[in-house]
């Protein structure tokens, strides 16, 4: 009896198989001639533009067909379209997995030593340096992903020996560790290593001098850490600078400090906005000119320093106000002096969002 039964059961599962092999073949020689269609159509599409009315006509009715949507990117990317475009042609894909990138510049000028203008600054900066590290790994540490983290220096010819070496093993590319979830990747020892690796790196710039030139930096470094969409990956691309704020800039005649353009705007800010004041007074600071695309920026430790006027701390703030706004560019602070528990929570959620 239990012999017939599976007999009768192995037949019923039988025929389901083939009623589905047949539904999918029947299915198939119905859906060809648009399919057909659909291939023919975007081999033979120049632009952008042409790809994108192929797949508003037969993107729908192939949704699921995950070989129609490859060879849709894969006909785009033939066209070198620029990072604005990619974002336009993602507008309309499917979906990309999303990718974060955090790049951490640390300011290591005299602020961390000049005990007397910026007490405890030196702790200050490690608390939070141990802080956007428990954030990243908030982000990433139990997922896989391609997330990047670079803690770079504005002035690389001071690395070299040791310290370059520091700096090094403050990067964290987890697209390159694709054989290695990323919850066995972040063991205890590779946060004990980045926090004494951090220690090193700051101990260093407290007894040498480290310059801390950011405009010249996003001019002619920071091109090469941001990432730019891809039409399979989208990145956000976040900055969290460690700094008091003030930006040099290298005019051509020499180099020029926020700090001497005070007088000016005290004089004229009873009058007016900050805002206001260093445009009327053309005192702004020229946008640099790189691709600032799915970028946002953090600011910790804005202040105008201990022997100077508190109104310091809100040139400094309206300047990179000022600077970045041309730039179209996010932007956020975190004044000196706040209680290391909001600090804390405030660079979380800038990681996080």
């Amino acid at each position: 009896m239990a012999t017939t039964n599976t007999r009768k059961r192995n037949r019923f599962i039988l025929f389901i198989i083939i009623l589905a092999l047949i539904i999918g073949f029947v299915g198939l020689l119905m859906r060809s001639p648009d399919m057909n269609n659909a291939y023919t159509e975007l081999s033979n599409c120049t632009t952008a533009e042409e790809v994108k009315r192929v797949w508003e006509t037969y993107g729908g009715q192939e949704f699921n067909n995950q070989v129609f949507e490859d060879k849709t990117r894969e006909k785009l990317t033939t066209f070198k379209l620029s990072s604005i475009e990619v974002n336009a042609c993602l507008e309309w894909l499917p979906p990309t997995p999303t990718h974060l990138n955090l790049i951490v510049i640390p300011d290591l000028s005299n602020r961390i030593s000049d005990t007397a203008n910026y007490p405890n600054q030196f702790d200050r900066d490690i608390n939070i340096m141990h802080t956007i590290w428990k954030s990243f790994l908030e982000v990433v540490g139990t997922r896989e992903s391609g997330d990047q983290m670079a803690v770079v220096i504005t002035d690389d010819s001071n690395m070299n020996g040791d310290l370059e070496q520091q700096f090094s093993n403050l990067f964290i590319n987890m697209d390159g560790n694709t054989n290695n979830p990323n919850q066995l990747f972040f063991t205890p020892y590779r946060t004990t290593k980045y926090n004494r690796n951090c220690r090193e790196i700051y101990e260093y710039a407290a007894k040498n001098t480290i310059a801390s030139d950011f405009y010249t930096f996003f001019k002619s470094d920071l091109k090469s850490f941001l990432k730019a969409p891809t039409l399979y990956n989208t990145y956000k691309n976040k900055l969290i600078i460690i700094t008091d704020g003030r930006i040099e800039e290298d005019t051509g005649g020499g180099i020029t400090e926020i700090e001497n353009f005070s007088q000016k705007l005290m004089t004229a800010a009873s009058r007016d906005s900050l805002q206001n004041c260093i445009t009327n007074q053309g005192l702004n600071l020229r946008p640099v000119r790189i691709d600032w695309t799915n970028t946002e920026a953090l600011v910790c430790e804005i202040t105008g320093g201990k022997k100077r006027a508190k109104f310091h701390t809100e040139i400094i703030t309206a300047y990179w106000n000022d600077w970045f706004s041309k730039m179209d560019c996010p932007i956020e602070f975190i004044k000196s002096g706040r209680p290391e528990p909001m600090v804390s929570s405030l660079i979380n959620a800038f990681i996080l969002k």
